[in-house]
């Protein structure tokens, strides 16, 4: 199967806000070095919209204030939209895979899920970079890793239904 260069230049390039600058640098100069490269959308690392927040609202955020986040987040949105590029994807979500029903860490798993879809909304992207690690100490050693993956996003789906948010098929 040959593929042709009209099919791969319909690929969106992207490139990690994170991989620009240092953490200090203001997101407004990454986006647009980024779009001076000729990439057409980022990765909107949260480091780079927490600190964002940060800045836009003129106060200390909590990695966990969803509001004040995905209001700073419409504006990363703008600011992308000024600069010709778009968001492809939110990254990287962590610590998701294999906590056990019922305890303490799973609940807060789902809730910054949730969180987490609610900036997606607001940043105008449908993808988000979920970090697996497979040899977490949390995760049982007699269970097989493709088991645990297998797990992890199913564990995500009813989050997602709840959303428009669309996962692949595993």
């Amino acid at each position: 199967m040959t593929i042709s260069r009209t099919s791969l230049n319909a690929i969106p390039l992207s490139f990690a806000s994170v991989s620009v600058g240092t953490p200090g640098d203001p997101l407004e100069e990454k986006l647009k070095a980024i779009s001076s490269a000729g990439f057409r959308a980022i990765e909107l690392g949260f480091p780079d919209l927490l600190a964002f927040a940060h800045s836009f609202h003129k106060k200390e955020i909590r990695e966990d204030d969803y509001e004040n986040l995905c209001v700073a987040g419409s504006e990363v949105k703008k600011l992308c939209e000024r600069y010709g590029s778009g968001i492809m994807m939110l990254q990287p979500f962590s610590n998701f895979e294999g906590w056990g029903k019922g305890s303490r860490e799973r609940e807060d798993a789902f809730a910054r899920a949730r969180g987490w879809i609610g900036i997606m909304r607001a940043v105008g992207t449908d993808m988000l970079q979920v970090i697996y690690f497979p040899f977490s100490s949390h995760l049982s050693s007699s269970e097989s890793r493709s088991n645990r993956s297998n797990r992890s996003a199913h564990q995500i789906l009813p989050i997602s239904a709840q959303t428009s948010m669309s996962l692949p098929r595993i």
